[in-house]
């Protein structure tokens, strides 16, 4: 259809949150089950549009949504990750502070040298000036890498190849990356690597160093791998659901306790889920869900294309979502 827009749906809430964001990490919210159950389910539309200097690869659809600012009084940035024929890659936009935007940058992200390329592109989170992104082989879907990109300069985004954790498995969809979360704790950061359908969360931690640090490492097995069907539901609420999230986030409070969001499409409903991560429990119990929430997107957007949190400040948090492919005019829905 000519002139459609894409759709992106952000959600803003108001938010508990303490303590201030730093370079690679995101401020802890206070009480996040009470910050969740706030987050008001509708949206409205500010759009930007595409550029003809950045040329989009055939193919393929959007996977995943964040959003974060610039040093720029007023400036806001979007990314998106796609998948191709060809090639992985990523889009950013930049808006003003009257809401008008423009795409400023698409990165192409590397594959391995191996046959079939990673060109499949997941659910991604940003921490600070950092993005982690999985990248995966979407034929025998028996590979993938989990890559970071330092986004200080939004529309020129560095690899940090040092940081890059790989994933290989004999069996197809047990090491895939759809979904990316990553979150920093008292120890160090954290990160969780969603497989196909999210039926397998697996956990790695780092090192301790700051991801500027190029000693910074994460461990190249999990810690944790948590499989779906075998999850001890005995203690989940309000449901027993763990749907086919397309993206994950994590995110830490104050106490370090660790939380996972989880955003699909069930049956015409945009869902937000959050699970309680327990790593401390037995592996079947080690994520336990504490509450679920529907959306109203509008204008095509679907969590089954994109969706994603961002916490902007020590009252305001965002929840996006998009819809499957960038158009001429890409709209954005911005809540309340």
């Amino acid at each position: 259809m000519k002139n459609a827009g894409f759709l992106l749906a952000i959600v803003l809430c108001a938010a508990a949150v303490y303590a201030s964001e730093t370079k690679d990490s995101l401020p802890q919210i206070d009480d996040i089950a009470s910050v969740f159950a706030n987050i008001p389910p509708d949206v409205r539309s500010i759009v930007f549009v595409k550029n003809p200097q950045y040329k989009i690869p055939e193919g393929g659809h959007l996977q995943g949504v964040q959003f974060t600012e610039t040093a720029e009084p007023g400036q806001q940035i979007v990314f998106l990750s796609g998948s191709s024929n060809t090639k992985a890659y990523l889009v950013a936009a930049a808006f003003d502070y009257r809401r008008h935007g423009r795409m400023i940058g698409c990165t192409f992200l590397p594959s391995d040298g191996a046959t079939p390329p990673l060109k499949h592109a997941g659910g991604f989170q940003i921490i600070g000036n950092y993005l982690a992104v999985g990248v995966e082989d979407n034929q025998d879907k028996k590979r993938s890498e989990i890559q970071f990109w330092d986004i200080s300069n939004a529309a020129s985004p560095i690899q940090c190849a040092y940081l890059t954790v790989k994933r290989s498995s004999d069996a197809e969809k047990i090491k895939t990356a759809g979904a990316v979360g990553i979150t920093k704790t008292i120890n160090g950061h954290l990160l969780a690597v969603a497989s196909w359908d999210a039926n397998t969360v697996d956990f790695y931690r780092s090192n301790a160093y700051p991801l500027s640090d190029e000693r910074c490492r994460f461990e190249q097995e999990p810690f944790l791998s948590w499989k779906q069907a075998e999850a001890n539901r005995d203690y989940w609420q309000p449901d027993k659901t763990w749907g086919r999230y397309q993206n994950i986030n994590l995110l830490c409070d104050r106490s370090n306790n660790i939380y996972l969001m989880g955003f699909c499409k069930s049956d015409d409903r945009e869902i937000i889920d959050l699970f309680a991560v327990e790593a401390n429990q037995k592996q079947d119990r080690a994520i336990r869900k504490i509450a679920a929430k529907n959306m109203r997107l509008q204008n095509g957007a679907s969590f089954m294309n994109g969706g994603g949190i961002y916490i902007k400040s020590p009252m305001e948090m965002f929840v996006l979502a998009c819809e499957k492919n960038i158009r001429e005019k890409t709209t954005i829905n911005l809540a309340p």
